[in-house]
């Protein structure tokens, strides 16, 4: 069939195959597949391709009509959509807490609205959820096409009614949709992922592709065709095997799989085209490839927030039920609805779509619907809660400490039963230690937490260095350190911070990477710095030691199911327990770490300078661990910082600490 035409070809079926088996793969063996995350990609420009292709020959044959290409859409994207939230709502109901399930319930508001990517994009930033506990994040991608779906044919139609360029038109603005997703990849990484003007490009890429074969000036065939198949096929392969997740992606990184999925759709006409990508076996996944990209991302999801570990086995299990379940919604729905009841089906999936933001808006202000039977049978998060500040009078800007120049942006939280004596400064540990402290306090000897933002939006870490990997730390921490030290009341200061942001590690699920850290001098010169100033300000300065790091703690929770045979399939009594680690293990994990906050300390003496544990509060000596729970409580609450309860016990012996007359003053 001529590379030009608007039938049927198998070969974009192969294309569609290659695109989902990438994201699949990578979804459920990352590391096999470290740039399988591209599939998207290519997915978009077909997407652009097809539709530019149906709405040019509408608009030629003079039958372009809104309503019916938007009921054409609905008959192709709402029912296996249905399908999908339909599954999460109902797997969500026996598998999530109740602050997971009224997280599913805005997700699933969202994703009927078409406007999950807004929302994700919303949500990114340092106290993000991780991805793997979001069981609809990859509709995010459908919701920009569906954008884009209601803003391509009206700029299409307005272009051909006012007789303007095509191509210049449309070049133009996928020009400037590249370079605002390059720039924004620089300064909001997250902008450049979600955001529909960032991607709207790649799209368009699809539909100058379809404008140029229909001009029949892309046409090609012969050795001219298979040498571009090749090089296509070449493109959006290495980028799957070559790209990760450290990639300034996409910006111009998204432009070799862009390409590549462009050089396959001209080369109709090669062997790799008419051969490979036709191959039935291909073709079979293509046709199944929407449903697929639904469906498999949930059940890894729910497979992953059952159980921390799953085995490669339960992975595949979870990959071919989405294969299976994805053949018989292409066969009994999907297939059905396109091709009988036109006027029905579209009534009836947009009513159902509207049910289901509903629905999941009533999860979401129902709280997740605590009252369902795995919360009762679970312990959640909520058992590290404490009260937090309930019945604290407290301020939260920093008036009460005193005046701060305009130009530095900080942030307080005042205890306002006294004028505090004691500040606490630091990044997100000492924002989890604030609360216990002020619970745990005694008249005359409350707590100010005093704080500010990085330039990344993280909360700043309290060092003082030029060097990279705290520069964006720099100008916040210079603030907060000549505001607190301009405060004469003030006497104490304890400073509070990751370990992993000193040392500049990679994850906050383990210290396997300290020991061998070359940043100890940093640490100790950029640390130190802040100390220093502080005493010459006459501050007597307490330094927190960062609490040990254990394994998130929503899969720490010795959670189980409301489904007995999942629990059995899954093991999930085996697997699923506290999360532990051995206080000899932890000391040597940490001891660099350690060192520089003794040097520091050592600098200034015992009078001026003091260093406060966490390992006696939260290990117990006796077992020789320290574990993620106590008295059935959680020891843990967001990622590696301790929850409300602990924060209460590290309180309590930290006002004793600082109490004692070295560090109280007279």
């Amino acid at each position: 069939m001529s590379s030009g035409s608007h039938g049927y070809r198998p070969d974009i079926d192969g294309l569609r195959a290659l695109a989902v088996v990438s994201v699949c793969v990578f979804h459920a063996f990352p590391a096999l597949l470290p740039g399988g995350f591209v599939g998207v990609d290519v997915f978009f420009v077909i997407s652009g391709f097809l539709i530019t292709s149906i709405l040019q020959k509408d608009l030629q044959e003079g039958r372009f009509s809104l309503a019916t290409f938007y009921a054409r859409r609905v008959r192709r994207i709402f029912p296996s959509l249905l399908i999908t939230l339909a599954l999460v709502l109902a797997l969500g109901w026996y598998v999530c807490l109740d602050d997971e399930y009224q997280q599913v319930g805005k997700h699933v508001l969202a994703s009927a609205s078409f406007t999950s990517n807004l929302l994700y994009y919303l949500e990114s930033g340092y106290f993000d959820v991780v991805a793997e506990r979001k069981p609809l994040l990859n509709l995010w991608s459908l919701a920009v096409e569906e954008q884009f779906y209601i803003v391509w044919p009206l700029l299409l139609f307005a272009v051909r009614r006012r007789q303007l360029s095509f191509v210049a038109w449309i070049s133009a603005l996928t020009v400037l949709s590249l370079l605002a997703s390059e720039l924004l990849v620089w300064l909001k990484p997250a902008a450049s992922f979600f955001m529909p003007f960032s991607r709207f490009w790649e799209l368009a890429a699809g539909g100058l592709t379809a404008y140029g074969l229909s001009r029949g000036s892309w046409r090609l065939s012969g050795a001219g065709a298979s040498v571009l198949a090749l090089a296509g096929l070449a493109l959006v392969v290495s980028s799957c095997l070559w790209m990760d997740r450290n990639f300034a992606f996409p910006g111009v990184w998204a432009i070799p799989p862009v390409a590549g999925a462009i050089l396959l759709i001209v080369s109709a006409e090669s062997p790799i085209n008419r051969h490979l990508m036709s191959s039935p076996p291909l073709v079979w996944i293509g046709l199944i490839s929407y449903p697929l990209y639904l469906l498999h991302w949930p059940l890894l999801t729910f497979v992953r927030i059952v159980t921390p570990s799953p085995t490669a086995i339960e992975i595949l299990g979870c990959l071919a039920l989405a294969l299976a379940m994805s053949y018989l919604l292409y066969r009994a729905v999907e297939t059905p609805v396109r091709r009988r009841g036109a006027r029905l089906a579209v009534a009836v999936c947009v009513a159902s779509l509207a049910a289901f933001a509903l629905v999941g808006g009533a999860i979401h202000a129902g709280k997740g619907l605590p009252g369902r039977a795995v919360v009762a049978m679970n312990r959640t998060l909520a058992s590290g809660h404490d009260g937090g500040e309930a019945g604290i009078p407290v301020g939260r800007d920093c008036g009460p400490l005193g005046p701060h120049p305009s130009s530095a942006d900080l942030g307080c939280v005042v205890d306002l039963r006294d004028l505090p004596r004691f500040v606490l400064i630091g990044d997100s540990k000492a924002m989890a230690l604030v609360a216990g402290l002020m619970r745990t306090s005694s008249p005359g000897m409350r707590w100010a937490y005093v704080g500010g933002t990085a330039s990344d939006g993280a909360p700043s870490a309290p060092v003082l260095s030029d060097h990279e990997i705290y520069a964006r730390h720099r100008d916040a921490t210079a603030d907060i350190v000549d505001y607190v030290s301009s405060r004469p009341h003030v006497e104490v200061v304890a400073i509070a911070m990751a370990t992993r942001t000193l040392f500049d590690l990679r994850t906050d699920r383990t210290l396997a990477g300290l020991p061998d850290s070359p940043h100890a001098d940093m640490a100790h010169v950029g640390l130190g710095t802040t100390v220093r100033r502080l005493v010459e300000a006459g501050k007597k300065v307490v330094l927190v030691i960062d609490n040990p790091t254990l394994p998130h703690p929503h899969t720490c929770l010795e959670r189980r199911t409301a489904i007995d045979g999942l629990n059995e399939l899954l093991s999930v009594e085996e697997k699923n327990g506290p999360c532990r680690i051995a206080i000899d293990e932890h000391l040597a994990l940490s001891a660099q770490y350690r060192h520089v906050l003794e040097r520091i300390a050592g600098t200034h003496g015992v009078d001026k300078v003091g260093i406060f544990d966490t390992v006696p509060v939260l290990c117990e000596a006796q077992r020789g661990a320290c574990y993620s729970i106590r008295e059935g409580r959680m020891l843990y609450g967001n990622t590696d910082h301790v929850s409300d309860f602990a924060a209460g016990l590290i309180g309590f012996e930290l006002n004793r600490f600082v109490g004692r007359s070295a560090y109280a003053g007279p």
